[in-house]
């Protein structure tokens, strides 16, 4: 948390339409602490999207907002729910033929859970490279040797083919897990044993038959989304921040270490973006009377899925005529070193990067700033929306 009050207080000045405010009382930074604790604390898991840890964190931000004099933005609840895949799931059911003999599932061949459901009935080809693949390859089985994580980086070249389903080994062992990502390829990847592969290089009989069960589980989420209205205001200013986190980490989830299997607390990715956004929340409520715009503070859930409780808010707002005029975005804001703060999007809306600049006389931060609008956070989502933004972290 290294200095986390100083940039907030930065991010509170980039609002113009607020006329002074002075420095972040001892009870703010309290406020912020106890915010941030409550988020990254071991009891919430690392608040994967879908979890309930996830219900908890939203529910308490909605909390939080609520004693502010925050209220709902749309219709009577703070927590606008939306639903996302979870993971892909190979079912009961799938099948390997080869050769009129039928192999054994978890034994001698694994669907990988990204393939799609399907059946297909035609011969295996063996490809020993696929740089020197034939012109043409419609309707066949490609069997190919391959570890397990290449396949999904293997299949556009063979379906480009027209290659209907692949079938890949290696020296490592069957990989019987049913549950994989969200990501899917498009033909059907059955990885067997080195045996078996072995007896199909060995066999005539190119006769395959292949059918894969695999179906998407579903879980959902929610934004938090709520309003304090200025003074005979018809405009609207979002500040943004991801409430979400990776779990536990795990193969999928985006940890740097994916084969390990513990609590990410993700108190600076991205509790202290959420910190941040409650106390510039609480401060303009403190001079609602004067605000000249109606202040969204929003907290997204699915960011680490791909931006998709930020996306799912900008299609809905846009939806309902309720974008605002300008998005700001908190991800990561907590580690401010050598004060090296960044600032994204100066180059969407008029003017934006010489009124940061003015405004940080009065800090003296070393700005690295970027014109761009998008970017793998949540601002990206509203200025695909046609929405300007500005976006902070510490990186």
């Amino acid at each position: 948390m290294k200095n986390i009050f100083c940039s907030i207080l930065f991010v509170l000045t980039t609002l113009s339409f607020v006329q002074t405010f002075g420095q972040t009382t001892q009870n703010g930074k309290e406020d912020l602490k106890r915010r941030l604790y409550f988020l990254a604390d071991d009891k919430m898991k690392g608040r994967a999207a879908g979890s309930k840890e996830d219900r908890e964190a939203a529910k308490y931000i909605a909390q939080e907002l609520g004693k502010l004099g925050f209220v709902p933005l749309i219709g009577e609840s703070p927590l606008v729910n939306f639903e996302f895949t979870l993971y892909r799931e190979v079912g009961y059911g799938s099948k390997l033929n080869i050769a009129n003999t039928s192999l054994l599932e978890g034994t001698d061949f694994s669907v990988l859970p990204e393939s799609p459901v399907a059946e297909v009935s035609s011969q295996f080809v063996f490809i020993d490279r696929l740089d020197s693949l034939p012109a043409s390859l419609a309707g066949k089985v490609a069997l190919i040797k391959s570890v397990r994580d290449s396949i999904p980086f293997k299949v556009t070249s063979l379906k480009d083919k027209g290659v209907s389903a692949i079938i890949f080994f290696s020296k490592e062992d069957i990989n019987a897990n049913r549950k994989g990502g969200t990501t899917s390829i498009s033909v059907p990847a059955i990885q067997v044993s080195s045996n078996i592969a072995a007896k199909m290089l060995a066999s005539e009989d190119k006769n395959i038959y292949i059918k894969s069960v695999v179906h998407s589980v579903k879980g959902r989420s929610q934004n938090v989304i709520m309003l304090l209205k200025g003074v005979n205001a018809g405009n609207s200013i979002l500040i943004g921040a991801h409430y979400d986190h990776i779990g536990t980490g795990g193969a999928g989830s985006g940890s740097m270490a994916p084969k390990m299997t513990e609590i990410h607390n993700g108190a600076d990715d991205n509790a202290s973006g959420v910190a941040a956004a409650i106390e510039i929340g609480k401060s303009l409520s403190g001079i609602k009377d004067s605000l000249k715009y109606n202040i969204i503070v929003s907290a997204f859930g699915g960011e680490e899925r791909g931006l998709l409780g930020s996306k799912y808010a900008a299609d809905t707002l846009k939806a309902l005529n309720m974008l605002p005029k300008l998005m700001i975005n908190l991800d990561m804001v907590g580690r401010l070193s050598e004060e090296r703060l960044q600032v994204g999007g100066t180059g969407t809306f008029i003017m934006a990067d010489s009124i940061v600049s003015r405004i940080n006389r009065a800090f003296q931060f070393k700005l690295a700033m970027t014109k761009d609008g998008y970017g793998p956070s949540d601002h990206a989502s509203f200025y695909t929306a046609g929405v300007p933004v500005l976006y902070f972290t510490t990186g």
